[in-house]
């Protein structure tokens, strides 16, 4: 009889090794991976808070001409509105397309570049700082196109006024001398009559004292 044929203990240990392998493979590809994390983004760095106004500009004319222009044309402005003004500083707390800001006439001193006065025209936030937006950029735009002119109707109003006031003032004059000239003429008419009446009276009373006393 042949004995029984079986495995060998080496063949059956490679066996048992190849199946776990290839079970360890099949498990790791049924298993679900996480996905992969990106990592996030830089947040975005804040803007530079500007250090010019953006349509600032310069004008020859006091700041005080300056000034008044200013206001005359933001209350004729559609859409502008100024909360508030302050002509010892200089400025109207003015909004315009909702935002608040400052609007600012600074007179420029004369150096060798100035020679004629000078006002800069420009806008501030309400922290007084340099602005650049779109709302300020525009309503400087526009008061750069019409402040000449605006300026030019204020002075010739104000020099119609003086003109007015010296007129009248000339005519008061003119008037309180004529006044006084006629009542010059008036008492000088009335002292030589006072002086004749007294002497009519004085003449008439010997007349009548020597015409009762008996010759």
């Amino acid at each position: 009889m042949h004995a029984a044929r079986g495995h060998s203990p080496t063949a059956g240990r490679a066996w048992i090794a190849t199946l776990a392998l290839c079970a360890a493979v099949l498990l790791g590809a049924c298993r679900t991976h996480p996905p992969q994390r990106t990592p996030p983004s830089p947040l975005p760095l804040p803007a530079a808070a500007p250090t010019t106004t953006r349509g600032e500009f310069t004008i020859a004319a006091t700041k005080l001409d300056a000034w008044n222009a200013v206001g005359q044309i933001v209350v004729r402005t559609p859409g502008a509105t100024y909360e508030g003004r302050s002509q010892m500083l200089d400025l109207y707390t003015v909004r315009y397309h909702d935002q608040p800001f400052l609007l600012v006439t600074r007179a420029l001193l004369l150096s060798d570049t100035i020679r004629d006065t000078t006002t800069l025209v420009t806008a501030r936030t309400l922290a007084g700082k340099p602005i650049d937006s779109d709302a300020s950029a525009e309503l400087l735009a526009l008061l750069q196109r019409e402040l000449p002119a605006q300026i030019e109707k204020g002075l010739f109003l104000h020099r119609c006024h003086f003109f007015a006031q010296n007129d009248d003032a000339t005519a008061v004059r003119l008037q309180k001398a004529k006044g006084e000239l006629e009542d010059y003429a008036l008492a000088g008419a009335r002292h030589p009559e006072d002086r004749l009446g007294f002497t009519v009276r004085k003449a008439e009373g010997n007349s009548i004292q020597h015409r009762l006393l008996p010759e």
